[in-house]
């Protein structure tokens, strides 16, 4: 009995991973409460799929879509005192080709690396901003990660385009980083 049960895994182990990752994807697909099982497949494979750049979610447009339009960018402070803001996932003020690239990211910044509940990502995220200022020459003693929110006006018309909207931007400043050399 043992015996089969080796050979069948050893020959089918490609068809129960990709069995595996249909019914995890399926699972994470689903809106929150539309099957019970969900959350227990959930719990088993979303590590997984995270540390193998699987997951995906669908939740962007429903159940229940933000209500809130919400923004995030970084600030550098040069030496001198110059600050210099670079916003990431203002898709307004960016070129069609631009916004087109950064979706992913725009939805990954806005959905996990503004959020408190995973500052664990803030650290490792500036440390990339430090390297990719250095690689053109740009040295910054201080960066700030800022998150910005407002209530989302409806209804949305022609006349009310999302760079035409008055409600203003509420800002939080939520991690700041300083490079050894300026705390001397």
């Amino acid at each position: 009995m043992l015996r089969s049960v080796s050979r069948f895994l050893r020959s089918r182990w490609r068809v129960l991973i990709v069995t595996g990752y249909v019914i995890a994807v399926c699972a994470s697909s689903l809106p929150g409460d539309f099957l019970p099982i969900k959350a227990p497949i959930n719990a088993l494979t979303a590590r997984i799929l995270v540390a193998a750049n699987l997951w995906q979610s669908w939740d962007m447009f429903a159940p229940s879509p933000r209500s809130d339009d919400i923004k995030f960018s970084y600030i550098y402070q040069l030496a001198d005192g110059t600050r210099t803001e670079v916003s990431v996932t203002d898709m307004v003020s960016m070129p069609y080709f631009e916004r087109w690239q950064k979706e992913r990211w725009r939805k990954f910044f806005n959905d996990h690396l503004r959020t408190d509940a995973e500052a664990y990502l803030w650290s490792p995220y500036v440390n990339y901003v430090v390297k990719d200022l250095r690689s053109k020459s740009i040295e910054p003693v201080q960066i700030e990660l800022v998150r910005y929110w407002r209530a989302a006006e409806t209804p949305i018309n022609p006349s009310l385009r999302a760079s035409k909207r008055s409600t203003p931007w509420m800002k939080y400043m939520f991690y700041r980083w300083r490079s050894s050399e300026s705390q001397r």
